[in-house]
């Protein structure tokens, strides 16, 4: 497996920090906290999984108190 592609299935299959944040409009630092907490997965670095990141959204986004 050479670079690109790797790096293409790391896009598939994750989301960017900074992409999350946006989207759940929090910050950085917040999905990092997020991510020790265990409500994210990391799976690369800068990297969340979209699995975790679907779930966190369905099941645990405004239902917690954070």
């Amino acid at each position: 497996m050479n670079q690109q592609t790797f790096f293409e299935e790391l896009q598939e299959s994750g989301i960017a920090l900074d992409e999350a944040a946006s989207q759940l409009e929090v910050s950085g630092a917040t999905i990092r906290n997020w991510i020790k907490t265990g409500y994210l997965e990391q799976i690369s670095r800068g990297f969340i999984s979209v699995e975790s990141y679907n779930h966190f959204k369905k099941n645990v986004e405004g239902s917690e108190k954070f």
